[in-house]
């Protein structure tokens, strides 16, 4: 079934029809225009039966390009709270994050490791991975599925007490 919407895009903007795997797992169609290798304006896209998009997804150009989102891994370098911070390479941001998770491990016990897999931008994907990081570094995962409702707070506070 072809949609009877007309789309128009801007002079020298290429329409992508696209989803968002990775940041949400409802995958709804996304038509984003891209000029010059720039997302300039995303709008609902024109498949199907999925002709929807949340406000999440018509703000991603503004979460793309937003002047506070963090690009590459940053070290705190003077007091916390004092908010300095140096760029770092990904090694040594993974190295760092290896050593401390070896540390807190030895310490506590790998039942110390837990990785909550949720949020309101996490997508399946993204998910999968956390989990798959949790399993390899012989911890656990709590997936609280249907976070909206009570049950799953609760849970958390009875298993793992008030944090």
């Amino acid at each position: 079934m072809a949609s009877s919407r007309k789309i128009r895009t801007a002079p020298g903007t290429r329409l992508v029809r696209t989803s968002p795997p990775l940041v949400c797992g409802s995958g709804c169609g996304i038509l984003a225009h891209v000029k010059d290798g720039v997302l300039v304006k995303v709008e609902p896209g024109d498949f199907p039966g999925n002709s929807h998009i949340c406000a999440r997804g018509l703000s991603y150009p503004k979460m793309v390009y937003h002047p506070d989102r963090l690009k590459y891994p940053m070290k705190r370098v003077g007091a916390r709270g004092e908010g300095k911070w140096e760029r770092i390479t990904w090694d040594e941001a993974l190295d760092t994050i290896v050593a401390n998770l070896k540390e807190i491990g030895e310490k506590y016990g790998p039942a110390s490791r837990a990785w909550v897999v949720g949020g309101g931008a996490l997508g399946s994907l993204t998910a999968a991975s956390i989990i798959g990081i949790a399993g390899a570094c012989g911890g656990t995962f709590i997936l609280p599925l249907g976070i909206g409702d009570s049950a799953g707070p609760s849970g958390d506070r009875v298993s793992y007490g008030t944090l």
